[in-house]
């Protein structure tokens, strides 16, 4: 290994606004190029400093491959017992596996600063020369890392990673696929003989994750290891020096960016849509629609019809709150949106205005925290595709109830309400609105009502 005669830090960092209680053991380093006078590169690793994988980076350093940086190792938090008797806790499942924003948010906004700012070190603003760092659960936490905290990290070792059934996990290969990706460079490592237990299976799941991050379009490189085990080479100095020197190559000439967009992705809203803050536009409320009878009301739990006669009777009822009503393109099939059930709703439009044939046309994904477990509200294009306002953001489900697309608002925050305007899509969250452009209906790849004649799921 390259010698690590850079600095050593110890300590322990006590959690003070957004994980007070918690007790997290670090080690920092910084290289013996580190030059206080000038911004480093910075690695942040869990489960400890990784000393095999900091000292291939000290000796890409010293090679011109990479600039000085700085190395944090993170061990996972434990809570001390409050009573005589009591046995401390550890918080790695906390931290690590549920795959939500919490932790990283604390890693950012207070761990890193307030240990940096302890021992006088100076890292630089871009994440473009931030790494994250983490095997098995780990893995999870570097994903979740640079996916929430995209301003902050982006390049991320990950190895073996637990995408499973311990915190919400299992979800995410799926929505990598689904979600609007985010540039991140990637180095993914899995062996053959991974754990198999009552919570998941790492094996297939790392095979999954792989096929994810390569139909999103994201820059990454996977090493498979036969007759190896769960994180292997994660502590293999050889190995890490490729590995790190697929990371770093050029990241002081080439941001990180996608390898490939989605080709889904870019046939709804083009190359290079991205959310911009928009002046506070008045969204209509969705909760009225016209058909070729009458309106569809909905209020509460219910479905009204209102004819000529102006008399309002109950179309539909048991529902939980509705909050948005849409009609297809087609014109025969209601839409109906509830706050608190997790699926889309749809009813068939007879003749005499009666709603038949209720089903659950499609499922919502879930946030990692959600308040609300299905839609605030709804909208729908000429080639019948449904634009769903939810705590993960905007929500694209095609005519046969699947949610192919997810474009999450900036910092990840809810979509209270959603409105299309011609070619342009307007999400609002609380007092913020955000517009941004698609790809008008008749110049999507489907064609316009085309999405309406498909009968399977591989279009």
């Amino acid at each position: 290994m390259f010698k690590l005669d850079g600095k050593f830090f110890e300590g322990v960092y006590e959690g003070k606004n957004l994980k007070k209680g918690s007790l997290l053991n670090y080690v920092l380093y910084t290289s013996s190029l580190y030059d206080k006078s000038k911004p480093a590169a910075f690695c942040l690793t869990f489960d400890g400093l990784n000393t095999e994988q900091v000292s291939a980076l000290e000796y890409l350093a010293h090679e011109g491959e990479m600039p000085p940086f700085v190395a944090l190792g993170v061990f996972p938090g434990r809570v001390e017992p409050t009573l005589d008797g009591g046995i401390a806790r550890n918080m790695r499942k906390e931290e690590y596996d549920v795959a939500d924003r919490e932790f990283p948010d604390f890693l950012v906004d207070e761990l890193i600063p307030e240990i940096l700012a302890k021992h006088g070190i100076k890292i630089s603003d871009s994440p473009d020369l931030h790494m994250i760092s983490g095997g098995s659960s780990g893995g999870i936490a570097a994903w979740t890392g640079a996916w929430y905290r995209n301003d902050f990290f982006r390049r991320a070792f990950i190895s073996s990673p637990s995408f499973l059934a311990m915190g919400m996990g299992e979800d995410i290969p799926f929505l990598v696929k689904k979600l609007e990706a985010r540039p991140i460079k990637i180095c993914l490592t899995l062996g053959e003989h991974e754990p198999d237990d009552y919570f998941g299976s790492s094996y297939p799941v790392g095979l999954l994750f792989e096929r994810s991050l390569n139909f999103a379009g994201y820059d990454y490189e996977y090493s498979y290891f036969p007759n190896e085990g769960h994180c292997c080479r994660i502590r293999d100095y050889e190995s890490q020096i490729g590995f790190m020197r697929y990371l770093w190559k050029d990241a002081l000439t080439n941001p990180v960016k996608l390898a490939e967009k989605s080709k889904r992705i870019v046939d709804l809203i083009g190359e290079n849509s991205t959310w911009c803050a928009a002046e506070s536009t008045d969204f209509k409320s969705h909760k009225s629609v016209i058909c070729h009878a009458g309106t569809y009301e909905a209020c509460g739990d219910k479905v009204y019809f209102i004819g000529e006669s102006k008399e309002k009777t109950v179309a539909a009822e048991g529902f939980g709150n509705i909050s948005a009503l849409a009609v297809s393109a087609d014109k025969w099939r209601l839409y109906i949106a509830d706050r608190d059930r997790r699926y889309i709703y749809a009813m068939s439009i007879c003749a005499d205005s009666t709603l038949k044939d209720l089903c659950k046309l499609g499922t919502l994904h879930l946030d990692k925290d959600c308040r609300t477990i299905g839609a605030y509200d709804m909208t729908v294009d000429s080639n019948d595709r449904l634009y769903i306002a939810t705590d993960m953001g905007v929500q694209c489900m095609r005519s046969y109830g699947i949610v192919d697309i997810i474009l999450p608002l900036p910092n990840d925050i809810a979509a209270n309400s959603v409105m299309l305007c011609g070619h342009i899509l307007y999400a609002q969250s609380g007092e913020k609105c955000f517009a941004r452009t698609i790809i008008p209906e008749e110049l999507q790849s489907d064609g316009k009502n085309a999405a309406l004649r498909h009968t399977g799921y591989y279009d």
